[in-house]
């Protein structure tokens, strides 16, 4: 696969740096960017893909985004939270409609800069005594990957779903308490009601591009046949999946033309909301792999040794890749595919949760319940 790195990205600068520190930064990451062949725009233009955007703690002010291929960074310096890094910096990227929050905060340390995405990853870079550039050149290594990511955001609707499947299956039925199981285990995030954060504009502006009405972590699909599964809905409650075309879907493939997934839904669904933003991935492990029968994503991580000693392949992706890109579902798809056993894998997705495959939801569910996987709430940040 490409190296995503050497991907040429158009760049602008939009506001003004609200501290000293933030245009120190702003000057760093430009010569990194050019210093990388990227092309910079002084305003941006209808092709710009990279908006850096330059806010400040005190006012939320979201760069309005003429297409979802836009990627945002947002950058802030602010003070070093009391509680979790979260508590203080996710308002922030959902305040501005971030794909990425730098919050940069000044402690014993020195500068500590905070990498914070939508999938609630906060890994960081510290600038040390001398070494400047080694600091930017980290800095951009976490931008580029994210920035030259593919998303995968559209969904083709398509109402030719069956009375008989429209009603539920036992399949749906496994999905629902498998969301339960979930819940149960404190492995689902409460829902974000971004009403609360975002102004109505800003509200519509989400729908209009990515069809979302809310945040929540996390999903679970089970296999429907050879080449359809059930996957949770984008934005509703994990924890109560209880109705087909709303809080279920029934993905039947994946357009790579449209660069959709395709949904089908039933007849009487007007305003459908999407699937899950990770169902390419799941379309990946589905279709290289006949012996996975489900997969659940939860935002927490394992003892691998521990996972490993009781007979289970635990691996690893390399890359910090966001939610519903290609490269997330490429780099999570091929470490299940090289496994020993496909179908009973679990993938530590760097800076974000696992991925746990089994030959049906029941599989995984025992193995976590007996202790075979063992389940650590604390992500691990690199």
């Amino acid at each position: 696969m490409e190296n995503k790195h050497e991907t040429k990205l158009s760049y602008s600068f939009v506001g003004e740096p609200a501290t000293d520190t933030v245009r120190w930064f702003v000057e760093g990451i430009h010569n990194q960017m050019q210093n990388r062949g990227h092309e910079f725009h002084e305003s941006p233009k209808d092709d710009t893909g990279l908006i850096f955007n330059l806010v400040d703690s005190d006012n939320a002010r979201p760069y309005r985004r003429k297409s979802q291929s836009v990627f945002i960074v947002s950058i802030l310096e602010g003070k070093e939270p009391n509680g979790h890094i979260l508590e203080t910096t996710y308002p922030h990227l959902l305040k501005n409609i971030s794909n990425l929050l730098i919050y940069h905060i000044k402690n014993q340390q020195g500068l500590c800069s905070y990498f914070v995405t939508p999938e609630q990853g906060y890994p960081h870079v510290i600038l040390r005594d001398g070494e400047v550039e080694e600091y930017f050149k980290n800095a951009y290594d976490r931008i580029a990957p994210l920035a030259c990511s593919r998303f995968v955001i559209n969904n083709e609707f398509i109402p030719d779903l069956p009375d008989e499947l429209a009603a539920g299956t036992e399949k749906t039925r496994q999905l629902y308490y498998a969301g339960r199981k979930l819940d149960e285990m404190d492995l689902l995030p409460t829902v974000i009601k971004i009403e609360q954060f975002l102004s109505e504009d800003a509200l519509r502006q989400l729908w209009r591009l990515y069809r979302v009405g809310g945040l929540s972590y996390g999903n679970l699909s089970v296999r429907n046949d050879e080449k359809t599964f059930w996957m949770s809905a984008s934005g509703v409650d994990k924890s109560n999946l209880q109705t087909v075309g709303e809080h279920i879907h029934l993905v039947k493939g994946y357009d790579r033309d449209k660069n959709a997934i395709l949904v089908s839904i039933p007849k009487h669904i007007e305003q459908p909301v999407r699937v899950s933003v990770d169902a390419i991935e799941h379309w990946m492990v589905y279709t290289e792999n006949p012996g996975v029968g489900a997969i659940i994503h939860a935002h927490c991580w394992v003892d691998d040794s521990t996972t490993k000693m009781n007979g289970h392949t635990v691996a690893f992706t390399k890359t910090s890749y966001p939610c519903g890109t290609v490269e997330l579902g490429e780099d999570t798809a091929s470490v299940i595919r090289n496994a020993p056993d496909p179908a009973r894998v679990v993938v530590c997705q760097k800076n974000h949760g696992i991925v746990v495959t089994g030959r049906d939801l029941k599989d995984i569910f025992d193995r976590i319940d007996s202790g075979a996987i063992r389940i650590v709430k604390q992500i691990e940040m690199t």
